[in-house]
């Protein structure tokens, strides 16, 4: 539709990813300030607006720079969420995060961490009430809900990792041998999410 709209220039592929790039910085501002303070809010915009990775996404014609829109801004609405106990956010959560996930199987990869983390902090804060727990859990499930046309193909494509002979699964297999660590290359994307799973949370966490 947008090709068809706009035609095939590089201005035209390139320009969805830099303005959501570009927002996407704005979105960080908020969440730090949301979480902690306008300062923090301000460092973590800067290091979003110097990150190399989300400077090469915001210049390529592809998803990512979308999804991670949209992951960010659905933790921002969630964080907003509970602490206000706002209903009003709760739609805009789901659709938040059930865009990033539609764009990339890496957005379900985020949710999975921000559903860890959030009981990780909230935990920890020991800020859990019925209310907010019932708000929480109701727009998680929802947003597993609307995700379950995409259920099918997503355990597929885990499932073609796990079974395909990709080079860098075969270089932690040989790697973790040298530490006695057996792990046969079938078993190395499983490995590989857990660990990812585990690095994202304390992230999301501190």
């Amino acid at each position: 539709e947008w090709i068809q709209r706009f035609g095939t220039s590089e201005l035209w592929l390139r320009l969805p990813s830099a303005i959501f790039g570009a927002l996407s910085v704005l979105v960080v501002y908020a969440l730090g300030r949301s979480i902690s303070s306008p300062r923090l809010g301000s460092w973590a915009a800067f290091m979003s607006a110097i990150d190399p990775i989300a400077i090469w996404y915001s210049q390529e014609a592809r998803m990512y720079a979308m999804l991670t829109f949209f992951a960010v801004c659905g933790t921002l609405l969630m964080i907003l969420m509970l602490k206000r106990r706002s209903i009003l956010a709760w739609p805009l959560t789901v659709l938040s995060f059930s865009l990033a996930m539609y764009f990339d199987y890496n957005g379900l990869m985020y949710w999975v961490v921000s559903v860890v983390a959030m009981v990780m902090a909230v935990s920890w804060l020991k800020a859990w009430t019925l209310s907010r727990f019932t708000l929480w859990l109701s727009a998680e499930a929802a947003i597993a809900f609307l995700y379950i046309p995409q259920w099918p193909k997503a355990f597929n494509t885990i499932s073609s990792l796990a079974q395909g002979n990709i080079y860098i699964f075969d270089l932690i297999s040989a790697g973790l041998q040298r530490y006695d660590i057996q792990i046969d290359q079938q078993s190395a994307p499983v490995l590989l999410i857990v660990i990812g799973v585990v690095l994202g949370s304390i992230v999301l966490l501190f």
